[in-house]
């Protein structure tokens, strides 16, 4: 088996990461919200505001707000478009 350069630096541990904290807890909060697991969604989502921009964070409190009244549609499509605005594409899952 050969190993191409990414897995090679992963396994040496030199690897640079392919999301920052803050992209990686909105991954987080979506995964969460895709299960239907508020608690979680939650917790990832208040990591991710802790350290985000005004702007970034008015909108992490309208995702709390759709995931308090359990509408997760509503709440994947704003962290779908963060996610985005970080540059990262995403694949709707609808």
């Amino acid at each position: 088996m050969t190993l191409n350069t990414r897995s090679s630096q992963m396994l040496a541990g030199i690897a640079e990461p392919a999301l920052n904290m803050a992209e990686l807890h909105l991954q987080l909060t979506l995964s969460a919200v895709l299960v239907h697991d508020a608690p979680d969604a939650t917790h990832h989502l208040q990591h991710f505001a802790r350290d985000a921009d005004e702007t970034e964070r008015e909108i992490a409190e309208k995702v709390l707000e759709h995931i308090d009244v359990s509408n997760e549609e509503q709440a994947e499509h704003a962290i779908i478009e963060l996610l985005e605005s970080m540059g990262h594409e995403q694949h709707h899952h609808e």
